[in-house]
């Protein structure tokens, strides 16, 4: 095989390896982006005044971060972080995960307790955005 051959076989390999590796990193969703909607839609929870709109953006939040086929996901609610991936818990690393499901429980929590009592339910929410924010500093 000639010199000439087997280099454009490497370079097409290479180019092939990389359009691959390209193509899954801009197919791969954005973790932290979605932790950060999630975040700043916990914030609007815990700022709410009425207990709709503390459980709609509960639900916004808790979407984000479990993505549409995760434990709690209601698309009713609304999904703000459709198409950024399938959620900060699937598409997050391996070091952000554990916060992420935290913060996915607090709002889980959150939102049993908004049928009971506001207060808490936004306590859940601040307690959910505390932690997003402190994993994605």
């Amino acid at each position: 095989m000639s010199i000439l051959r087997t280099t454009k076989r490497v370079l097409c390999a290479g180019a092939f390896v990389t359009a691959s590796a390209l193509f899954a990193q801009a197919y791969a969703g954005d973790a932290a982006l979605q932790a950060e909607t999630a975040a700043q839609h916990a914030g609007f929870a815990a700022g709410s005044d009425g207990i709709d709109s503390v459980r709609a953006h509960m639900h916004h939040a808790l979407n984000c971060l479990v993505g549409p086929d995760g434990d709690g996901f209601d698309g009713s609610f609304g999904y703000p972080c459709d198409g950024m991936g399938g959620g900060a818990i699937t598409d997050g690393g391996s070091e952000m995960q554990a916060d992420y499901m935290q913060a996915a429980e607090y709002l889980r929590n959150g939102l049993l307790a908004d049928a009971v009592d506001i207060d808490m339910a936004k306590s859940n929410a601040v307690a959910a955005q505390d932690t997003l924010m402190n994993t994605n500093m």
